[in-house]
């Protein structure tokens, strides 16, 4: 670094501050320090300056899968959002299991991170047990409640699964079930589903269905196809499905074409996610829209400002994004 920073004609502390937030230097000193540092291949090692600052300038996040577009989006908000602050991500696939969260958050600390990101709020006790001992910031995403760990930025899935049952009710459905996946592990749907359950007893128009395609199921899309066949032929007076994601409702829609039945007159269909197909599908899908981006990088911005702060400046925050129900061409009402 002190060579950078004589080789650039500008102070060390300069070349530090570059690195570490490349927008606090102005335009031209950038420039000059970003060409010296591509001219001597100079690696900042961030192990020494972790060592040297006392602090990180790494956040570990911990997703439940790699392969679904929903933490995708999120993850690359908060890479944006971490890399214009001079951090970077460590990034972790829980696969849904609280066990496997709690490996991964005891051998992130072992790298000491600045700040935790997990995703829910359903740790189990050890792992909130050594969130609390770290001593650092920890943020909880794509969900609202607790335990609370610190700061969170999610929306309300009790909420949302009641709105998509309103919404099929109110283009007249009179008989709806819930097809979802990973019920016993993926939480968050499987309050969407309960709250499905709990409105469908308010209203006793039907006894509730909630159907749980297995985690092993290979292709999603063929599982849903099976599932809601397999439905229908059992209770010809199904008229509406609730999808946990679009991709249930693609195998959803993909079955009623081969069967001739019509979507949305004879069976409306609603998925969750708002997917890159979703608008594009035939018919286009009625769809959940959760701000992906949006609670990356507000979680995001949130912990990094508590990094900087002092501990007793991080109090229980909670941000509720909301989402946006999409009425499209697999429901009555659009």
């Amino acid at each position: 670094m002190l060579d950078v920073a004589k080789q650039a004609n500008v102070s060390p502390s300069t070349v530090s501050l570059y690195l570490r937030k490349p927008d606090a230097v102005s335009e031209k000193l950038r420039e000059k320090v970003r060409q010296v540092i591509e001219g001597l291949h100079y690696v900042p090692n961030r192990m020494a300056g972790s060592l040297a600052a006392a602090k990180s300038r790494t956040i570990a996040v911990i997703i439940p899968t790699i392969s679904n577009s929903f933490f995708a989006r999120s993850v690359e908000a908060m890479q944006e959002v971490a890399e214009k602050a001079g951090y970077n991500l460590l990034l972790g696939n829980s696969d849904f299991n609280p066990e496997r969260e709690e490996e991964l958050v005891r051998a992130f600390l072992e790298w000491s991170p600045a700040a935790v990101v997990l995703t829910g709020c359903h740790q189990n006790e050890r792992t909130i047990g050594m969130l609390k001992a770290a001593g650092i910031p920890v943020g909880q995403m794509w969900e609202l409640g607790t335990p609370h760990l610190g700061l969170q930025v999610g929306f309300d899935h009790t909420a949302l699964g009641q709105s998509a049952l309103e919404h099929l009710y109110e283009g007249g459905c009179k008989h709806v079930i819930y097809l979802g996946v990973r019920l016993d592990c993926d939480h968050r749907a499987r309050v969407r589903a309960d709250a499905y359950v709990e409105a469908v007893k308010a209203t006793g128009l039907h006894a509730p269905l909630v159907i749980n395609i297995p985690p092993t199921t290979e292709h999603l899309v063929q599982g849903a196809g099976t599932a809601i066949a397999s439905a229908l032929a059992a209770n010809k007076s199904i008229d509406g499905v609730i999808c946990s994601n679009d991709w249930l409702a693609l195998g959803v829609l993909f079955e009623a074409q081969r069967r001739g039945i019509r979507v949305p007159e004879r069976l409306s269909v609603i998925g969750y996610g708002d997917l890159d197909f979703a608008e594009c599908s035939n018919p286009p899908l009625t769809t959940i829209r959760p701000h992906r981006w949006q609670i990356g990088s507000q979680l995001m911005q949130g912990l990094i400002e508590r990094c900087e702060a002092t501990q007793d400046e991080w109090p229980d925050h909670a941000v509720d994004v909301g989402f946006d129900l999409i009425p499209r061409g697999t429901s009555r009402l659009f």
